[in-house]
């Protein structure tokens, strides 16, 4: 019928063939994005937290951007685009939120390396978490002056 000479499902019987597109590289695939949207949202709240208002803001997106615009160009330039893909991208969390999801839901990472790159992830956006709490505490709660990242640091660590 033409359901089975559908091009997609084709497609999508070979690969399964091929053990990509499996129900738990899938799921895989969809934490490690989700964890990486958080993990991006994170770093817009402590931009947010480092604003003292909405002028101040568009120069603070740049703790979001930059780290978003590197991971992108770590990629390109560790030969992403080739297909030859160096498994390192898999354990920067920045660069693994661009990388690791498709290679989950494909079945290109093998099981460790898919729960180190996800335990890799949820503890530095545990971290960054904390941290903006932190910077929302001191700058928004106490109304105080706008806090710059190198004070706030050196606030957190008792100095």
């Amino acid at each position: 019928g033409y359901a089975e000479d559908n091009p997609i499902s084709i497609f999508l019987r070979h690969a399964s063939e091929l053990g990509a597109f499996s129900a738990g590289g899938i799921i895989l695939g969809v934490l490690i994005l989700t964890i990486g949207f958080i993990l991006y949202s994170t770093l817009a709240a402590i931009a947010g937290a480092l604003a003292a208002n909405e002028e101040e803001l568009s120069s603070q997106t740049v703790i979001f951007v930059l780290p978003l615009a590197f991971s992108l160009m770590a990629y390109i330039y560790a030969g992403g685009l080739s297909g030859d893909m160096p498994a390192w991208l898999y354990y920067i969390p920045f660069t693994a939120t661009l990388v690791a999801p498709g290679a989950a839901a494909l079945g290109m990472m093998p099981m460790w390396q898919t729960i180190v790159c996800i335990v890799i992830m949820i503890a530095l956006t545990m971290g960054l978490i904390i941290f903006a709490g932190r910077l929302y505490k001191m700058t928004s709660l106490y109304k105080g002056n706008a806090l710059k990242l190198g004070a706030a640091i050196k606030m957190m660590s008792g100095k």
